[in-house]
C-alpha cells in the first residue's frame, strides 16, 4: 500500500486513482466564472451605493453652505436694515416683487462680499467669499420661489397650486439647471427658504 492524493492506495490502483485525484485538485472553468460574476455583481453594488453616499454628502454640504449664506444676509440686515439686491423685506407682497428678484448670491449689489451699494452702516464683509455649490454652480436668492413636496429644504412649505409663495436661496443641484435667471423650479434643488407668504 502506497499513500497517494487519494489517501492509501493499493499498487494496482494506485496509477488509476493518481490521475482520478488530478481532477478533483483545483477550479474548474466554470467555478472561476461563477466567482468572477459574483465578485462583479459586488463590486457594482458597492459602487452604486458609494455613489447614493456621495451625492448625499454633496447635499449635505450644500444644506451647510445655504445656513451660511443665510446667516450672513442676517448679519446684513442687522447692520444695514437692508436684504440683498436692496430688499427691504424678504418677502416681499407679490404685486411689489421686482422684475429683479432673482439674482446670483455672488453678485456683488448683494452687498454680503462687498458694499456694492455703498449702504450706510454696513459693516462686511459678512463672507469671504461666497462659495459654488458641490455641483460648482452658483447660489441663487429668489423672491418668488416655488417649492415642490419632493425639493430638499422646502419641508411644511410645498406649494401645489403653483403660487410662487416662499422666499429662498436657491442651489439648482446636481443638474444645474437654469432658466430665467435663477434654478428651474424642479425636485433637484436645494433650498433655505427665508420666509413664506
Amino acid at each position: 500500500m502506497t499513500r497517494g492524493c487519494c489517501g492509501i492506495l493499493p499498487h494496482s490502483t494506485q496509477q488509476r486513482r493518481s490521475t482520478n485525484c488530478m481532477k478533483k485538485v483545483g477550479f474548474t472553468l466554470i467555478e472561476l466564472l461563477i466567482v468572477i460574476a459574483i465578485l462583479g455583481i459586488l463590486s457594482v453594488v458597492v459602487f452604486t451605493s458609494l455613489q447614493s453616499a456621495r451625492e448625499g454628502a454633496r447635499s449635505a454640504a450644500a444644506v451647510q453652505q445655504l445656513q451660511k449664506i443665510y446667516d450672513a444676509i442676517r448679519f446684513q440686515h442687522i447692520d444695514t436694515g437692508l436684504y440683498p439686491n436692496n430688499l427691504t423685506y424678504l418677502c416681499e407682497p407679490l404685486d411689489e416683487i421686482s422684475s429683479t428678484n432673482e439674482f446670483r448670491i455672488s453678485d456683488p449689489s448683494t452687498g454680503l462680499v462687498t458694499n456694492g451699494r455703498g449702504w450706510a452702516g454696513w459693516g462686511g464683509p459678512y463672507m469671504a467669499t461666497i462659495p459654488l455649490d458641490p455641483w460648482g454652480n452658483e447660489y441663487y436668492f429668489d423672491d418668488d420661489y416655488r417649492c415642490l413636496a419632493e425639493t430638499l429644504g422646502c419641508n411644511g412649505v410645498e406649494d401645489p397650486s403653483g403660487r410662487l409663495n416662499s422666499s429662498a436661496i436657491v442651489s439648482c443641484g446636481p443638474n444645474g439647471v437654469v432658466s430665467s435667471g435663477s434654478c428651474s423650479y424642479d425636485a433637484d434643488n436645494i433650498v433655505f427658504v427665508l420666509c413664506r407668504r
